[in-house]
């Protein structure tokens, strides 16, 4: 398959889209046939697509942000809260307890202001 891609990719092209796709095709073989030769990396890109799709009926339902740090914002919590599903916490104990802890913190005069989570940039 590789060899054939290769020769495919080779050959010249009329128009310039179509050579430039297949110089992008030489460029990247290895990454796009990495599905034939690993049984565990999936050919799709579904489960990306799928875990992507609540954020964006979320954007689409809610038009959007209207500022760039709003973007990020909505960004950086839906990264947190979809890490938490992933390992299997519960969204409200989770959170409640990351407040609770960043209160006593910030109350005992230890808090990190800079920590990843809270900025926003």
């Amino acid at each position: 398959m590789r060899a054939k891609l290769w020769r495919f990719a080779s050959e010249h092209w009329r128009t310039w889209q179509c050579q430039q796709l297949a110089e992008r095709i030489k460029k990247y073989l290895d990454d796009l046939i990495v599905w034939l030769i690993d049984e565990a990396v999936d050919p799709t890109n579904n489960a990306a697509e799928r875990a992507l799709r609540g954020a964006v009926v979320t954007r689409k339902t809610s038009f959007g942000s209207r500022s760039k740090r709003g973007a990020h914002a909505f960004a950086r919590m839906l990264s947190i809260i979809m890490t938490w599903e992933r390992q299997g916490k519960d969204f409200c104990t989770t959170a409640h307890q990351a407040l609770t802890d960043t209160c006593s913190q910030r109350y005992s005069g230890t808090m990190r202001i800079n920590s990843p989570i809270f900025r926003l940039e």
